[in-house]
């Protein structure tokens, strides 16, 4: 019986000793795995950032890419563009050249044919229409005393005037105002708009026995132009009226009426200039005729 009690006594004292074991153990053990979290956290932690960093590195380099790529894109569109409007431009220059001189050809043709005894037309009469384009330059003549000649250039550029008496220059801009000169430069320094109207424009010429009304385009009512020169009146006559409808040569007579009710009369050697605050006629060496007239 006291061997029984031994037994169990010794069992029961190292069933004891097993759980202190056992529970120094779990002492111990707690600060390293509080130590092994806290070093997943972190490790955690830097993956994000570094995911972070990585994808702001690739949404830079796609950007960068983008802007690259959108940047030669560009360019190559501006260069492009730049060939096509040069091809374009050489094209029409080339066209409107060819129909410059088909026109002043056949005038050369048709008075010698004339002069012969030969009454032919090369040209059929027909009302002239300026090219439709967005922008020209414009010189025109009179050959023979009534046949207007023009030549046409899809650009804007500064003409060199010559010592022709009846030459007349015109350009067209993008913005739809319309330059005209007679002895000036081309290209003011600024082109600033004039309040000058006109409420009638009449052509008179002894050889007709009604006068016609001429319409002027208000685009060239800018200060500094020069209109209604002999070869701007004939101009005004080809695209408004078909040939056998008037007479031209140096004897007619415009009368003009402002929105003043001004009247005056310009004459073949006389042409009309808008100044500042106005307009004044003069002759065809420039000098004054009249003093400015307030618009």
């Amino acid at each position: 019986m006291s061997s029984r009690c031994g037994i169990r006594m010794q069992l029961f004292a190292m069933c004891v000793e097993r759980s202190i074991g056992n529970l120094h153990a779990n002492i111990f053990t707690i600060p390293v795995y509080l130590s092994v979290v806290h070093v997943i956290k972190i490790n955690d932690c830097i993956r994000a950032w570094a995911n972070l960093i990585l994808t702001l590195i690739l949404l830079i380099c796609v950007f960068i890419k983008i802007n690259i790529k959108n940047r030669l894109i560009y360019k190559l569109k501006k260069m492009f563009s730049t060939i096509f409007k040069g091809l374009q431009t050489l094209f029409v220059n080339t066209l409107l050249s060819l129909f410059w001189t088909y026109s002043y050809y056949s005038v050369v043709v048709e008075d010698r044919l004339k002069a012969i005894g030969i009454n032919f037309k090369i040209l059929k009469p027909r009302l002239k229409a300026e090219p439709a384009l967005d922008q020209w330059t414009c010189t025109a003549t009179i050959v023979n005393g009534d046949k207007l000649i023009e030549h046409y250039i899809y650009s804007i550029e500064d003409v060199p005037l010559d010592n022709d008496a009846d030459a007349l220059y015109l350009q067209k801009l993008t913005s739809g105002q319309r330059i005209a000169r007679v002895r000036s430069s081309l290209s003011p320094p600024s082109i600033e708009p004039n309040n000058t109207r006109f409420l009638n424009i009449m052509y008179f010429h002894h050889d007709m026995s009604d006068p016609i009304k001429l319409t002027l385009d208000p685009a060239y009512i800018q200060t500094g132009n020069e209109i209604f020169s002999k070869t701007f009146v004939l101009r005004l006559l080809n695209y408004q009226y078909s040939r056998d409808k008037y007479e031209f040569d140096d004897q007619y007579l415009l009368h003009i009426m402002d929105d003043k009710i001004k009247s005056f009369t310009i004459k073949s050697n006389q042409y009309l200039v808008f100044v500042e605050g106005g307009y004044t006629i003069r002759g065809t060496d420039s000098s004054p005729l009249t003093p400015p007239f307030p618009s």
